[in-house]
């Protein structure tokens, strides 16, 4: 679970995560 927060949260920062992206993440 870790990977797919410090995922999430890098691509916060770079501004590359898009809603679907965020959606399938939160999916598994």
């Amino acid at each position: 679970m870790r990977r797919y927060l410090n995922w999430i949260q890098n691509s916060v920062f770079e501004g590359e995560l898009t809603e679907s992206q965020l959606m399938e993440v939160k999916s598994g």
